[in-house]
């Protein structure tokens, strides 16, 4: 029920100390390192900083690049996984460490997933490519020479398309004109369709070029690809490719799913990474000289002494604690109830270092008003018990959902007594059902409220 009192840590160092000190700090997570400080009263310190923007973003690229492959396992990972997953999985030191002396094994493995990833996108585009094909040639399928076809040595080959549906006797027509019957020609219709004719004629040399000039002119256009393969051959052979390619696609997501055992080795190995990132991106605000640097930070005055005790002794650091409640930042501690409603006082904006931490009368009023305005005792235990299961089912979920739930389940509680005091359980359900169902008097009330009912009351 109060706010708790912060102390400024300024850590001075050699840089021989410096990344032991940030893992250090790192790992305890009691401080909260102070970015604004490179200048003090209009006088620059005399220390330069790192560019370190090039390890924090390989690092987190490499986290990235792990995120992408848990997210790709979870695909093919056959655990059972729970309704709701809202708790954070608990590792030990000795975990963590077996991971980063292994992270180069563990990062080559989610390399090689990334690989089976990429042949499987390629091998899907290739398949979309092969039936954009298919698609295309398909119109051709009844031309029983090669698409590339032009002459023979007595005739000429036309084929293309007319820009509408037209029938064969229309196509010998357009190629006559102006020529004597009979004319040496053999037309075939291949595709008619959606104002699109597909044809192949066949004309004799001697009256190739006046045939080509008519069809020109009602529109004729010649086949815009050429394959040298017979249409039907060469669909039948993209869709082998294609049957190759799906075997490609079977044949990697095996391997991947090889790699699901591994999941939980990549979650940690990409906390890991995100870590060292973060870590360069505070090394990338220390001010620091050639030998020493310079880091400063807040700790809970509790914390203060025992922290500076130890950078004293493990790491001959110069360590001072100061007092700045204009400066520091604001950190509520309350106990169990109160604390619950932390987060909605954090909505409105955190009192200052001086005031009275209004947390404890705030929640009392909230639980109080939030069930005197739902009132209903069905609803409020639905509330109360859901919250109490999840709670004890997900006893180390993250702080804020935890607050959350903890101060709906006190708010479950006073809507249920206020649903008893005014008489409400799912609206009137038991009344209906019994006056319904039961074959109670409609005049007889069953739930009797222990207060008054606010329907029947108004005014009161």
């Amino acid at each position: 029920m109060a706010i708790v009192d912060m102390r400024r840590l300024s850590i001075y160092a050699t840089k021989d100390h410096r990344k032991a000190i940030l893992e250090f700090l790192q790992e305890i997570g009691a401080m909260e390192i102070e970015a604004n400080y490179f200048c003090e009263d209009g006088y620059e310190i005399p220390f330069d900083r790192m560019d370190t923007s090039g390890q924090r973003l390989r690092y987190q690229k490499i986290a990235d690049e792990f995120d992408q492959v848990i997210e790709l396992l979870s695909k093919y990972d056959t655990t059972k996984k729970p309704l709701l997953n809202l708790e954070n999985t608990q590792i030990s030191a000795s975990e963590f460490r077996d991971i980063e002396k292994n992270r180069r094994r563990i990062y080559s493995k989610a390399n090689d997933v990334l690989a089976l990833e990429k042949e499987i996108a390629e091998s899907k585009s290739t398949i979309t490519r092969k039936q954009n094909k298919i698609a295309t040639l398909s119109p051709w399928s009844k031309l029983d020479i090669p698409l590339n076809s032009e002459k023979t040595r007595t005739t000429k080959i036309f084929i293309g398309t007319f820009p509408e549906s037209i029938t064969e006797e229309r196509v010998i027509a357009i190629c006559s004109e102006g020529l004597e019957e009979p004319v040496p020609i053999e037309t075939e219709i291949l595709y008619n369709e959606n104002q699109i004719t597909n044809v192949c004629v066949i004309a004799t040399n001697k009256v190739a070029d006046k045939v080509e000039e008519n069809m020109r002119a009602a529109g004729y256009s010649k086949l815009p690809f050429l394959s040298h393969r017979v249409p039907i051959k060469a669909i039948e052979k993209r869709q082998n490719d294609i049957v190759i390619e799906e075997k490609k696609i079977a044949e990697a997501e095996e391997k991947i799913a090889g790699f699901a055992d591994m999941l939980p080795q990549f979650k940690i190995a990409a906390d890991y990474f995100k870590t060292r990132s973060e870590k360069y991106r505070v090394l990338g605000l220390i001010p620091q000289s050639k030998n020493v640097f310079f880091i400063q930070g807040w700790v809970e005055e509790e914390q203060a002494e025992g922290i500076a005790k130890i950078l004293e002794e493990r790491y001959s650091a110069v360590v001072e604690i100061e007092q700045d409640d204009e400066a520091a930042p604001i950190k509520l501690k309350n106990k169990h109830f109160p604390e619950a409603a932390e987060g909605v006082l954090e909505s409105y904006g955190l009192p200052t270092h001086g005031r009275v931490d209004p947390t404890f009368v705030m929640s009392i009023f909230y639980v109080f008003f939030f069930g005197m305005m739902l009132s209903d005792a069905g609803y409020g235990l639905v509330m109360a018990i859901v919250c109490a299961i999840v709670l004890k089912k997900y006893p180390r979920m993250n702080s804020g959902m935890n607050k959350m739930l903890r101060l709906f389940f006190w708010c479950g509680l006073s809507t249920t007594f206020w649903g008893f005091m005014y008489g409400g359980f799912f609206g009137d359900a038991i009344d209906v059902i019994g006056h319904t169902f039961l074959g109670v008097p409609a005049d007889k009330a069953i739930l009797r409220p222990i207060w008054f009912a606010p329907l029947n009351e108004p005014m009161r």
